[in-house]
C-alpha cells in the first residue's frame, strides 16, 4: 500500500483526469441540450477537460518528484566503486625546497623547514 507511492499518485492523477473529461462531456451535453442556449454546455465541454488537466498536473508532478527522489536515494545507498572514491589530500602547502605537497614542517622529503606553518 505504501510502496511505489510516486507511481500510485501518477496513476491516480491520470484516472482523475480521465474521469474529469468524461464528467465534463456528459454534464456539458446535458446542460447544452436542456437549456435555452447551448453556450454554458459548450463551455463545460471544452473548459472542463482543461480545468481537470490543470488540477491533476500538480498531483502528477508530485508523484514524479517522489519517484525521482526514490531513484536518487537508491543510487546513494549503493556502495561506491573504488574509482569513485577520491580522498582529499591533507596537504596544506608546497615545499619550497623540493616542491612536494606537504602538511608537516619540516618537509618529510627533503628536511627543509618552511615558514608556512
Amino acid at each position: 500500500m505504501f510502496n511505489n507511492v510516486g507511481k500510485i499518485l501518477k496513476t491516480l492523477s491520470v484516472v482523475v483526469f480521465l474521469l474529469g473529461i468524461v464528467v465534463s462531456l456528459f454534464l456539458g451535453t446535458y446542460v447544452a441540450l436542456s437549456g435555452e442556449t447551448p453556450f454554458p454546455g459548450l463551455l463545460i465541454i471544452f473548459g472542463g477537460p482543461l480545468v481537470s488537466w490543470l488540477l491533476v498536473l500538480e498531483m502528477y508532478g508530485f508523484g514524479q518528484l517522489i519517484e525521482n527522489t526514490d531513484k536518487l536515494v537508491a543510487q546513494r545507498s549503493e556502495p561506491a566503486s573504488e574509482t569513485e572514491i577520491s580522498e582529499t589530500p591533507a596537504h596544506s602547502w608546497r615545499c619550497d625546497g623540493c616542491g612536494n605537497l606537504i602538511s608537516a614542517n619540516p618537509c618529510p622529503h627533503c628536511g627543509r623547514t618552511s615558514d608556512k606553518e
